[in-house]
């Protein structure tokens, strides 16, 4: 005997962002962590917490460690970056010259 459900709409309120909470520092940069030669190379251009955890080069090199995306096309994606071509190249250096 099949059961017949009941024909309601689900219905989900989106409301505006209200608030963002960081995650604890053990949390930040997980996978990154793993790679401790990354960790000390990437502080060379961060090198405060905050300017490391609010990094976007660093969020993309955490998700690329964790499988997300390739070498290959955060170094392309640099490219679109609006930053000076000196620190680009810095940028490149540095993750070319990373042990993963």
């Amino acid at each position: 005997m099949i059961e017949e459900r009941t024909k309601q709409q689900i219905q989900t309120e989106i409301s505006p962002y209200q608030e963002f909470t960081l995650a604890e520092d053990y949390h930040q940069k997980y996978y990154l962590k793993r790679y401790p030669d990354a960790i000390e190379k990437l502080k060379i251009l961060y090198p405060t917490n905050d300017e490391f955890i609010n990094s976007t080069l660093v969020a993309r090199l955490n998700g690329f460690v964790k499988g997300y995306g390739s070498l290959t096309n955060i170094k392309d994606e640099l490219k679109e970056w609006e930053i000076n071509d000196i620190l680009r190249l810095r940028m490149i250096d540095i993750i070319k010259s990373i042990k993963w």
